[in-house]
């Protein structure tokens, strides 16, 4: 029976990986914050070489873009410094990792309608995505066999545990309150349902893939179509106004971190685009 650890198994992500690894008959170890703190070696090498698993999928992170900037050190521990941890001591005992990574390690410059693919070059615009890039080289040079998968916009059944819900129910709560929506227009991503992400992971752990791997579902949109979009197949209206990103606001948001997942199409016979996730999360959701 193959094995996994799973480091953050309540956040939106981890929740599903659980489900989606459990479901396949993988053996399963959840390991939470609580357990484990990435960000401190001794931590990681006791709990590793407790569960001594195949496989670890490491979900921590220090993803709010603010507190990235006010606390730029207690970034690059955790979402640096961590993982390279977890690697290290994943390849003392022979497991191999995965690091879930971000749509930040890029620009953003890239003109609309063009996408980044795991072969492009990183460069990030702020604490937050300079600390993850930081996390998938330590990842990828411990071992070329480890995983870094990046994903984006995330939305999940779990809701954000650091952040407090995900952006489908905020809309959503919002048009049944009758409140105007103001949603920004100019930023352009491809948002994550975390069930399709937990799909491809299973395939890329089962196949034994090693290296880097886009994980949001197919296609592009706005934060004003994405919005759009949960109110047309919720049959839900509300007033929306398109707002743009402030160009002094600090830490600077990529304007289109499009992520091109045509690689995973090569595990997995079909890949939801990001509408049908977004139909299949309301399902799960009850919503529709």
């Amino acid at each position: 029976m193959n094995s996994v650890a799973i480091i953050g198994p309540r956040g939106q992500l981890g929740t599903d990986l659980v489900k989606t690894f459990s479901k396949a008959g993988w053996r399963v170890f959840p390991i939470t914050h609580e357990q484990v703190q990435v960000e401190d070696i001794d931590s990681v090498n006791k709990i590793l070489r407790e569960y001594k698993s195949d496989w670890v999928i490491n979900t921590a992170a220090f993803h709010k873009l603010e507190e990235c900037e006010m606390n730029s050190e207690k970034s690059w521990r955790i979402n640096a410094i961590g993982p390279q941890n977890v690697a290290q001591i994943a390849e003392e005992i022979k497991c191999r990792t995965v690091f879930v990574s971000t749509d930040y390690v890029f620009s953003g410059e890239l003109p609309v309608g063009f996408s980044y693919s795991e072969e492009d070059s990183v460069s990030p615009t702020n604490v937050y995505g300079h600390s993850k890039a930081a996390g998938e080289i330590a990842t990828l040079s411990i071992s070329k066999r480890n995983i870094v998968v990046r994903i984006s916009s995330v939305f999940g059944s779990a809701g954000s545990s650091g952040k407090g819900g995900n952006f489908i129910e905020t809309i959503i709560a919002k048009a049944r309150r009758g409140e105007k929506l103001q949603i920004v227009e100019d930023i352009h991503m491809s948002p994550t349902y975390t069930i399709s992400a937990s799909d491809i992971l299973l395939h890329a752990l089962s196949e034994g893939f090693g290296g880097k791997l886009h994980a949001a579902n197919l296609g592009t949109t706005t934060w004003l179509d994405f919005a759009r979009e949960i109110l047309s197949q919720m049959n839900l209206k509300a007033e929306i106004s398109p707002s743009q990103t402030d160009p002094t606001r600090i830490p600077q948001r990529p304007k289109n971190s499009s992520l091109n997942s045509s690689k995973s199409l090569q595990m997995l016979s079909t890949h939801p685009s990001w509408e049908n996730g977004l139909t299949q999360y309301l399902r799960e959701k009850d919503h529709i």
